[in-house]
């Protein structure tokens, strides 16, 4: 359904705004079928503040099913 997609989209794309701290990298949204879409967002910033975010968006009604990755540049540990 268009109009659950467009709001789900709406209520992430709100959220990350909201949080000044995150960089939105790379947002990107691809229709599957008539009925279910898949929305990556790849964003920088601090993991606690990611994961909290990733916990929100994964608890949207609508979102049936999600994973959060995190990753490194390496450029703190060496």
């Amino acid at each position: 359904l268009p109009e659950r997609s467009e709001a789900i989209r709406g209520l992430i794309r709100d959220h990350l705004v909201s949080e000044e701290q995150d960089e939105v990298l790379a947002p990107t949204h691809v229709h599957l079928d008539h009925h279910n879409c898949l929305e990556v967002v790849i964003i920088n910033g601090r993991s606690a503040q990611l994961r909290k975010i990733a916990d929100q968006i994964l608890s949207l009604r609508g979102v049936k099913h999600g994973k959060f990755v995190i990753t490194t540049t390496d450029k703190d540990l060496q």
